[in-house]
């Protein structure tokens, strides 16, 4: 199979560089791997070098437990052997699946129970299993509480439910055996906190039970989730202690009391776990204390000292359990609207906690970007967070970093965020994806200042500028990163990314990087043609005509075109009754289009009268010989001359015409006709002149009539010598009459 074929070729010349999560996406290069042959030769050599790399195994099978994790096991182990091509297991996996679900049963125990139960079966079945035994097993779980009351259960299943069908599937036989190891291994537990009622009703019950218990509150625990995801935390409580309502009630009021146990971790507790990836026993059993104060009486969290009510929003922060639903979960955000500065103590020290674990993804800064709640929490900490960001981070903590810089942007205010920049930016240890996003928010910041150094840094860098586009386009729309940007900072942006992203032509499925470049590059020239200035113009006239980005020329065009319909009726005034009356008597004009209709006018006169006055006007436009006749014609601007002196004589009074005047972008047309705060171009061109044929567009429509005084009126003129120097058009077409041309 091709795609195979491509695995590994991909698996033996990248593999051993790829992340876990991106080799495990490869993995599924093509569907069904089951159903091929195992001595085809493509799936062999991906075998064959999946064999050879034991710890990359280890880890892409943990990679498909979090991906897969569901109640079944079996089925579930099966789809991840499936996804890894049936390997042969390292012969101390079973030893590995043990020790792992020790060190994830605090943090992750649903993953925990699965790599346990996993453990038993390769024990049970002697493969894979060096170095794992029965007494191995158990002494290696002593002292984790949740697995240690699991693997009795696990060694020791209860006798097998009689079936009554012996047309039962194998698939049948193991849910029976399943449920019976579930109600089991209920009762052992039912009959666990029964034998703590006393320790529970004295607040002095064994953290490590009220963890699990805390964690079935939370709905954390597989075994927890029978019921509905939407339960309350007591439903969960209630439902897993068999519905028995005085033990329940006994372990909610245990709950509550742990809020005032002498010996709940400390702030700085709860941050040190959280630098290592562990979590206190008392942390969840508080949490839940909390919800349930909340719960019962709003007030008394507001009655807490503050000592407790940061240790709250700590655990809450450390911990993202931000997502978690249950009954008195609106405690957080009364707290976070009422205790800003607290608040923002909080999270900077819950960062930089997470921080300090450099392999550790920097999560739950969501809320400041996108939760109203948060907006003086991110007006007081986003630019202190930035200060402590490290210049050397690793890259799953770029997403925080991101976070952090759009709150900055709509939050903080921006001269101190730029001499923040400025700081960052001088640094040379920065790597290049940190930088990249730096670069970023100086760009929405103020693109006039940065705009060159960006230009040259990004440069046609294709990995650059996948992290700046990626940056710019966050999983929610931020509107501070574009609707913002001035013309010049868009011009830098659709340069950039639309020279490497095209528009999107693929179908549906996963929104990648491609589709999202392509919106975004589409909605940044849209923004830049709802601007009305000249400025806009200008830049989409220079984008137009880059070869870079022949790929969106249609979509530029179309936007040029909208962009001087919204350049026009920005421009356009009401007149009022004054000005209209003076136009009607035919006295000053009232605006551009007036004012252009009244020069068109008068040009129109000078047509008829110049070549058959009594005073021969037309030599003014010829050089003579010795002997008075024509014999070329002048030069443009002699023939300018002429023609203004005798144009300004035909003017109303206030209205006047000059030569070259200058209009945007430094550009000059020929003459300014103009009144007040309005004028009108008039571009002059030779009918020999090798602009002839472009001059209006070129230079007319697009410099000159592009800025606001002339409400896009101009006037292109031509003189007209006669067939024999007439330009020729890029077609060979050559007008023999005025009329023709």
């Amino acid at each position: 199979d091709i795609h195979t074929d491509f695995l590994a070729q991909i698996l033996f010349t990248h593999g051993a560089t790829l992340s876990t999560k991106r080799l495990y996406n490869w993995l599924s290069i093509r569907e069904g791997p089951s159903v091929l042959g195992r001595d085809d030769k493509s799936n062999m050599e991906v075998r064959t070098w999946l064999e050879s790399n034991p710890e990359i195994q280890k880890e892409l099978f943990l990679e498909g437990l979090y991906r897969n994790l569901r109640d079944d096991s079996a089925p579930m182990i099966h789809a991840i052997m499936q996804h890894l091509y049936y390997i042969s297991l390292p012969p101390d996996f079973g030893l590995w699946t043990l020790d792992k679900a020790i060190q994830l049963s605090d943090t992750y125990p649903k993953v925990s129970e699965h790599l346990l139960r996993h453990a038993v079966y390769l024990y049970h079945n002697k493969t894979y299993a060096e170095g794992l035994s029965r007494s191995v097993l158990v002494e290696r779980v002593h002292g984790h509480e949740s697995l240690e009351i699991l693997l009795p259960t696990m060694l020791d299943p209860p006798e097998e439910i009689p079936l009554v069908d012996s047309e039962l599937t194998e698939y049948d036989r193991r849910v029976a055996e399943y449920k019976a190891k579930e109600i089991h291994k209920r009762e052992q537990w039912i009959s666990h906190v029964q034998a703590n009622v006393d320790a529970l009703r004295e607040n002095r019950a064994d953290p490590r039970l009220l963890y699990s218990l805390a964690t079935v509150y939370l709905g954390l625990r597989s075994d927890s989730k029978p019921f509905t995801e939407r339960a309350s935390g007591v439903q969960r409580v209630r439902e897993f202690l068999d519905k028995n309502e005085t033990l329940t009630q006994m372990v909610i009021a245990s709950f509550r009391e742990t809020v005032w146990r002498k010996d709940i971790p400390s702030v700085e507790d709860i941050l040190e776990s959280n630098s290592k990836s562990q979590i206190p026993l008392l942390a969840y059993p508080y949490l839940v204390g909390i919800y349930e104060l909340y719960r019962i009486d709003h007030f008394q969290i507001k009655t807490l000292d503050e000592r407790r009510k940061k240790i709250a929003l700590t655990i809450y922060h450390c911990y993202h359990i931000m997502n978690i639903q249950v009954q008195g979960s609106e405690w957080h955000p009364e707290l976070v609207t009422s205790y800003p500065e607290m608040m923002s103590d909080v999270l900077i020290q819950c960062v930089k906690s997470n921080l300090r674990n450099k392999g550790k993804s920097v999560t739950g800064l969501h809320s400041l970007v996108y939760d109203q709640n948060y907006e003086q929490v991110a007006h007081r900490a986003s630019l202190p967070l930035l200060q402590t960001f490290p210049v050397r981070c690793s890259l799953n903590q770029i997403e925080a970093l991101d976070y952090l810089l759009w709150s900055a942007l709509k939050h903080a205010d921006r001269k101190s965020l730029q001499q923040l920049i400025e700081k960052k930016l001088s640094s040379i240890s920065m790597n290049v994806a940190q930088r990249a996003h730096w670069m970023a928010a100086a760009l929405v910041l103020s693109a006039e200042t940065y705009y060159h150094q960006l230009k040259v840094w990004f440069g046609s860098s294709g990995q650059r500028i996948r992290y700046l586009t990626k940056f710019f386009t966050p999983l929610y729309e931020i509107p501070v990163l574009t609707d913002g940007l001035t013309p010049l900072a868009l011009k830098l942006l659709i340069k950039l990314i639309g020279a490497s992203f095209g528009p999107y032509r693929g179908g549906g499925g996963i929104v990648g990087l491609e589709w999202k470049a392509s919106d975004l590059v589409a909605r940044l020239i849209n923004r830049l043609a709802s601007f009305p200035g000249s400025d806009a113009s200008q830049t989409l006239k220079e984008l137009s005509s880059d070869e870079s980005l022949r790929h969106w020329q249609d979509t530029i065009d179309r936007a040029w075109d909208s962009q001087r319909v919204v350049h026009r009726d920005t421009a356009y005034q009401h007149l009022d009754a004054e000005k209209i009356l003076l136009t009607l008597s035919n006295e000053a004009p009232a605006g551009p289009a007036d004012l252009a209709a009244l020069v068109a006018d008068r040009l129109k006169e000078m047509v008829v009268q110049i070549p058959t006055s009594s005073t021969n006007d037309w030599r003014q436009y010829w050089n003579e010989d010795s002997h008075g006749r024509p014999e070329k014609p002048r030069n443009e601007n002699s023939c300018r001359d002429a023609l203004l002196s005798d144009l300004k004589e035909r003017l109303p009074e206030g209205v006047d015409a000059q030569p070259e005047s200058r209009y945007a972008y430094e550009s000059r047309a020929d003459i300014r006709v103009s009144y007040q705060d309005f004028s009108v171009p008039v571009e002059v061109k030779k009918n020999s002149h090798r602009d002839l044929w472009s001059a209006s567009r070129d230079q007319l429509i697009s410099q000159y009539a592009s800025d606001p005084a002339t409400g896009g009126y101009g006037i292109y003129l031509v003189f007209w010598f006669g067939k024999e120097h007439t330009q020729r058009s890029s077609d060979g077409t050559c007008p023999t009459t005025p009329e023709e041309l």
